[in-house]
């Protein structure tokens, strides 16, 4: 019933809206009649794509956006169209020529970029080999910290897969000392910093005493018995419904829709 309410308000504001659009207004005051943003954005291809790589995903909201958009020229603006519950309408405010940039133009990007490409696979390259020099026994975490001027974090308590962010270790470094197995597997761990790796190292275990592992066993049961009574009785449920045929008056649902919402 909310639904069909919410779809009654929508189509009462779609009768605005192409009223507004008959008199010619602006996008701006469109906005201002049915109080309603504007969005605007920096120039795009016709991916959706800035120059800067950013990609909104209101542009990818609908196909024909993108499409209708580059249809236009400038100053231009599309009739309302959209599918469903949605509509839209665009302005295109400047179009940028297509053109093959001179080398001089780009020559510092493609340096950059070629730059930051060779960096990124020595990084990899460097911390594969520290990786598998310190599993081999060929190094040692202190020596390789030392040849690489890093820092070796190693925190004083166990933690939990559940440890917070407001513990020493990092929350990276806690899925990647989860993902191991056994004592002295190594993990290559990628940072919040793009120009760096961390190389972590499972030095133990704190296993579970058996009296801990039957208290951790008797929660567990617990909860495994409440999702295997959830799951059977939804399985009960929808046998039911297959089962059972439902009868429906719909000029009786229809006078009570008619009711609730006059609109409808």
């Amino acid at each position: 019933m909310s639904r069909e309410q919410a779809i009654g308000l929508y189509y009462d504001s779609l009768s605005l809206l192409d009223n507004l659009i008959g008199t010619g207004a602006g996008l701006e005051e469109i906005a201002s009649e049915m109080g309603t943003p504007v969005l605007s954005f920096i120039a795009v291809d016709r991916t959706g794509v800035t120059e800067l790589g950013l990609a909104p995903s209101v542009l990818r909201a609908d196909p024909e956006i993108l499409t209708r958009a580059f249809d236009l020229t400038e100053g231009a603006k599309t009739a309302r169209f959209g599918q469903d519950e949605t509509a839209y309408m665009l302005r295109v405010d400047s179009v940028t020529e297509a053109r093959t940039p001179e080398f001089a133009e780009i020559r510092d990007d493609l340096r950059a970029m070629l730059q930051a490409q060779r960096n990124n696979e020595l990084l990899g390259s460097s911390a594969q080999k520290v990786k598998s020099d310190i599993e081999s026994g060929a190094t040692t975490f202190e020596a390789a910290a030392a040849e690489f001027e890093s820092e070796i974090i190693s925190p004083d308590i166990a933690f939990t897969r559940r440890s917070s962010n407001s513990t020493v270790v990092p929350a990276q470094y806690v899925a990647a000392a989860f993902a191991m197995q056994a004592e002295g597997d190594v993990y290559i761990a990628p940072t919040q910093n793009r120009d760096e790796v961390a190389i972590v190292q499972l030095v133990s275990i704190d296993r579970a005493s058996p009296d801990e592992l039957d208290a951790l066993s008797a929660i567990s049961g617990q909860q495994i018995q409440q999702q295997l009574t959830n799951d059977l009785f939804e399985a009960f449920a929808t046998e039911i419904q297959k089962d059972v045929q439902l009868e429906i008056n719909q000029s009786s649902l229809e006078s009570y829709k008619a009711r609730v919402n006059p609109d409808s």
